[in-house]
């Protein structure tokens, strides 16, 4: 009986090439400026959220709807 329809197809072995020096440098570059950007966004939102905690005026006023004025 032939059971080869039930083997685990297992993709070809391939070998690992690294990238060339200057590829790792500019991907490192970029991850930095993302992750830059990325940590300034998250504090501001932390900043904001605690003044509007911090504040009732602030808090009342972002309750507002935007078309009162």
């Amino acid at each position: 009986m032939d059971l080869s329809w039930c083997a685990p197809k297992v993709p070809e072995k391939r070998t690992y090439v690294p990238p060339l020096p200057g590829e790792i440098d500019a991907d490192i570059e970029i991850y930095r400026k993302d992750e830059e950007s990325a940590q300034q966004a998250f504090f501001a939102y932390l900043g904001v959220r605690d003044l509007i905690a911090r504040r009732p005026e602030v808090h009342a006023a972002v309750n507002c709807t935007p078309c009162s004025g």
